[in-house]
């Protein structure tokens, strides 16, 4: 062995067999003679041929050759991962409903349904690195589109029933799960120049930023901490190892040093997913103050390609990861096509069945037995060049799926690899005599890189380390293994040998073949492929000595060592069937890893988010139906947003929240350490770049019917009658808009308290339209998140839509023994009169004083036909509502108390459908008064009360015949009382006397013992 196999060193070398085969340079310019059996059984001598990278494609298209054999596996892994992680929305702990993707169309959901009918609508940006991550990069260099490469990719999984429902390919490579499969086809893209002229064979586009082989940054060898690393490759097309490339960071082996690569050549990085997943969240583009509907719509469209652009770069970094379950890729093992070794890139040591692995796997899924027995064109195709011949569909057994579990890893990178963290040596298994540190480690590449041989990593063959790899000849090679595992010495305390007959009869006896097994450490689930490795007593079997070893008569023994084992059909099975689940696993683990960030956003005080005068002047524009504030209205405390800025959006601008970290602590697998808390950190008001951020999103469509006297509104009448207007356009904007808060200080300790604490967010630059419809409020983070340093948290809270607390002066009436009436009489004596000035009005909900309006400042008495109106963002919850009124000449305190419930106004789903319409619940209309149940009336009386209990019906007050001032005429001049705090409960608003609270009713109180009429005191 050549030095430490855990050196993090690069050994440059090229593959040699130690056995005194011909001279080396004898071989035609190669540098190493190889024992076969040619396609007749009969043995051969062959020169190993050329290696190069996985994937290459020369001319295909102009040869009919086939596609890159195995994008089908890795779309499959990808299909079955999704479904076993919570992008699945049956998962219980699913995503999809608090980032909203169960409001979109199942077949699209991030289709740009808003551009012209001739756009095209599905896409995704191709964005390079950004050092201002938090915020929206630069207007997308390169919008790219939808390929026959994956088309065809999930038409083959759609004939072999692997996609659930039978889609139409059209239905399918739009979905959550296409854009996914997509990212991890579309990782194989590969552009070659094997003549010095770059060429690809896919049906695709090319990548906008200059030609590229992606395959040269798809290795990753744990044991040695290196890539792919032959020069005259790496001189052609670049190398760089898996993990950098996946995770789009300078070091994520040293969380210390780590950075965003900002010069990253991969723009589907982990990193980009990151960037597009807050992007999609939260992104508003237009630099107008208030933003334009042009502006508006064009971020919501941007938004919807942000979430296919995150969901595909997560992909790519799960093909990635995937790679790392496939041992070539982890032990520095080039498998090229058999016919790129008459290629430029051709490299020494390359035998034509090297490339069998991956393509007898993907036949395993396919069963497309006229492309894994055929010619497989310019680049040939290296099942021909195995031993044994293509087995027909009906003997290939289909790739174990299995059901291992969902793997837990505190950052990406472990899931590739712990060699940083799982340092101490350990046993290789049951009777191995190693005890090494490789054998430790929990990643996906520290798996297959310990427990599988390759064809090009067989014992017996060694590298090159002087001139270095891909050296024609070689001066110097390793005197040891490359690795420390499995061993090339056949212990048979941990190995296990099966002798199976083969096709081949010498002298008139078959010959046999030996299988070798052993078991591969598994740090995780050892146990999970009992079932699968029964037959061989629980170990996996991983190499086959040549049929010919034993033919002595065949072979001189001098030339029989390193040429006596090979990879069999069956080896391949095996080493698949124990791989493939892992990689699902893995893949599914590091999807639920990704979306794991959780914030429990819930219902502040009483449930009011938010309230505001609904009464203030503002005006709504016809063509775009968006309101507008008439007046600047400061808020009533300084420091907080203003209620209305003229000429900006009219609505809320702030919101009241209870807010915690919901992320649960992780435990990692196969650790026995402690959970590992997923604590946020101290989130700034005025963050950097790259410093920690919390903000609020409401997410909203907006009524375009809207107008300031709510008229329209959908709206039921006293005798049950609705009434859903239509305006131009339709009552409801077709795409979805968001408002962005100003990002919140918060301190770590209150962010990851046992319980939630209260917030305000302020949307005074962005505020939340009046008119909004379907609204949903999530609060985002952005920060480290427990080990990892760029995570993410989401939290969705879906309130009721702004619901109006209406208290309208209604004493051209009064009640009398449960009759209307308009002056005394019938037993009722009304003094004075029955119409009453409201002096003084104040407006609890629940035990929060909200609203006070006071004859003073020029503010006159609420008088008949007027009338003051709330709007408030509420919870699901009902209601208490109060007035406390001074009315008439004698100030006399009148209580009007009632309920309200927030109401709904939404649909199902984002696009409107005939099986998801838009049916707002309406509000009550009484005499041209339109506000939310119940509603508040104030009118004097005597004896019963003739409003119904349910304040509908023919006696409702809603049925007395107008006008009662018509129209109805909004006052203002009120005062909200909404502070970032919220104060604590008023008794005024809950307690059951009708005893005087405030100065002004004290003022005017009646003598103490003196109880108030009946007739000044409403229900």
């Amino acid at each position: 062995m050549l030095g430490d196999p855990n050196d993090d060193h690069s050994i440059q070398r090229a593959r040699c067999s130690t056995s005194d085969s011909p001279a080396v340079g004898s071989c035609f310019g190669y540098d190493r003679w190889f024992w076969s059996s040619g396609m007749n059984g009969f043995p051969r001598w062959s020169c190993m041929r050329p290696r190069v990278v996985v994937g290459i494609a020369l001319f295909m298209n102009a040869f009919g050759s086939a596609n890159a054999y195995e994008i089908t596996t890795h779309a499959l892994i990808t299909q079955v991962a999704q479904q076993r992680s919570v992008l699945n929305s049956a998962n219980a702990n699913a995503i999809t409903p608090i980032v909203g993707f169960d409001r979109l169309a199942i077949d699209a959901p991030f289709r740009a349904d808003g551009l012209p009918s001739t756009s095209i609508k599905d896409a995704y940006y191709d964005d390079e690195g950004t050092s201002q991550p938090n915020l929206p990069p630069l207007l997308a260099a390169h919008t790219r589109f939808l390929q026959q490469q994956e088309r065809s990719t999930f038409a083959s999984l759609i004939r072999r029933e692997y996609i659930p429902g039978d889609p139409l390919v059209s239905e399918f490579e739009t979905r959550l799960v296409g854009w996914l499969m997509r990212g991890a086809v579309r990782e194989d893209d590969n552009d070659v120049q094997p003549f010095g002229i770059w060429t690809d064979g896919d049906d695709r586009d090319l990548d906008p930023y200059g030609r590229i082989l992606r395959a040269a940054k798809h290795f990753y060898d744990p044991a040695r901490n290196r890539g792919y690393d032959f020069p005259s490759q790496c001189a052609t097309y670049g190398c760089a190892k898996s993990i950098l490339w996946a995770t789009g960071r300078t070091d994520p082996l040293n969380p210390g040093s780590d950075a965003d690569d900002l010069t990253r050549r991969n723009h589907f990085t982990w990193q980009d997913a990151r960037n597009n997943y807050w992007w999609a969240l939260t992104l508003e583009r237009g630099s107008s103050s208030p933003r334009t509907a042009t502006e508006r719509f064009n971020d919501s469209q941007e938004r919807q390609w942000r979430w296919s652009t995150a969901i595909k770069s997560l992909g790519h970094t799960l093909h990635l990861l995937q790679d790392a379950a496939q041992p070539q890729h982890t032990r520095n093992d080039a498998h090229a096509p058999p016919h790129v070794r008459y290629s430029s890139d051709g490299l020494p040591n390359e035998g034509e069945a090297d490339a069998a692995y991956e393509a007898y796997t993907d036949y395993r899924v396919t069963a497309d037995y006229a492309e894994a027995s055929g010619s497989g064109g310019l680049l040939g195709n290296p099942l021909r060049y195995m031993d044994e011949s293509v087995p027909a569909p009906s003997q290939v057994i289909p790739v174990t799926l299995g059901n291992y579990p969902n793997i837990a890893f505190s950052t990406p990178v472990k899931y590739f690899t712990t060699r940083h963290v799982d340092t101490a040596p350990a046993s290789c298994g049951p009777g191995s005599p190693t005890v090494n540190v490789v054998c430790a480690r929990r990643g996906m590449a520290g798996y297959s890189n310990r427990g599988f041989f390759t064809s090009g990593t067989v014992p017996g063959m060694r590298e090159c380390v002087n001139p270095g790899p891909g050296a024609n000849p070689c001066s110097t090679y390793a005197t040891g293994s490359t690795y420390p595992m499995p061993e090339e010495a056949f212990n048979a305390n941990d190995w296990e040998s099966f002798a199976l007959p083969s096709e081949f009869y010498v002298n008139g006896k078959i010959v046999k073949y030996t299988e070798f097994a052993r078991t591969v450490p598994d740090n995780i689930a050892p146990s999970h492929d009992a079932a699968l490795l029964a037959k061989y007593h629980g170990k996996v079997p991983i190499l086959t000595q040549g049929i010919f070893k034993n033919v002595l008569d065949l072979l001189p023994p001098e030339e029989r060592e390193g040429v006596d084992q090979t990879m069999r059909y069956n080896n391949m099975q095996y080493d698949a069937d124990v791989l493939i689940p892992r990689a699902i696993g893995y893949s599914a683990g590091m999807i639920d890893f990704f979306f794991r960030g959780r914030i429990k956003v819930e219902a502040p005080q009483d449930g009011v988010l938010s309230v505001t005068d609904q009464g203030m002047a503002h005006t709504v524009d016809p063509a775009t139906a968006y309101p507008y504030c008439t007046n600047t209205v400061a808020a009533p405390i300084a420091g907080e947003p203003p209620l209305c800025t003229a000429g900006d959006i009219f609505g809320f601008t702030k919101l009241r929240l209870k807010v915690r970290n919901d992320t649960p602590a992780l435990t990692e697998s196969g650790s026995t350490a402690a959970a590992i808390a997923q604590d946020m950190a101290t989130t700034l008001a005025a963050p950097g770049p790259t410093d920690p951020r919390l903000v609020a999103v409401a997410r909203y469509h907006r009524n375009r019917c809207y107008d300031a006297g709510l008229q329209g509104e959908s709206v039921v009448d006293y005798a049950g009658t609705v009434t859903t207007p239509t305006c131009a356009g339709s009552n409801r904007s077709t795409y979805q808009e968001i408002s962005v808060s100003k990002p919140l200080a918060v301190g770590a300790a209150t962010l990851n308290g046992a319980s939630s604490a209260p917030v305000t967010f302020d949307f005074g630059t962005d505020p939340i339209p009046i008119n909004a419809t379907d609204l949903i409020i999530q609060v985002v983070y952005r920060g480290p998140l427990g080990e990892e340093i760029d995570g993410i948290a989401v939290g969705s809270f879906d309130i009721r839509e702004a619901s109006y607390l209406t208290l309208w002066n209604n004493t051209d009436y009064a009640g009398c023994n449960g009759n209307w009436v308009t002056s005394s009489g019938g037993g009722c004596s009304f003094p004075g009169g029955i119409a009453r000035g409201i002096g003084t009005a104040r407006l609890c909900i629940n035990a929060q004083l909200l609203y006070t309006r006071q004859p003073t400042g020029g503010n006159g008495n609420i008088l008949k036909g007027h009338y003051v109106r709330l709007a408030a963002l509420l919870d699901d919850q009902p209601k208490n509502t109060r007035g406390r009124l001074l009315v008439g000449t004698a100030n006399d305190l009148v209580i009007v108390d009632k309920s309200l419930t927030g109401q709904v106004r939404q649909a199902s789903m984002e696009i409107v459908t005939p099986t998801a319409p838009y049916l707002p619940e309406p509000f009550y209309t009484k005499r041209g008064v339109i506000g939310s149940f119940r509603p508040m009336p104030f009118y004097l009386i005597s004896g019963a009360d003739p409003q119904p209990p349910g304040d509908m019906g023919p006696n409702d007050v809603g049925s007395l015949s107008l006008p009662l001032n018509a129209p109805a005429h909004a006052d203002t001049g009120g005062v909200i009382s909404f502070p970032n705090t919220p104060p604590a409960p008023n008794s005024a608003c809950t307690s059951t006397s009708a005893a005087p609270y405030f100065e002004d009713e004290i003022e005017v109180a009646r003598p103490v013992g003196t109880d108030f009429p009946a007739s000044e005191i409403a229900d």
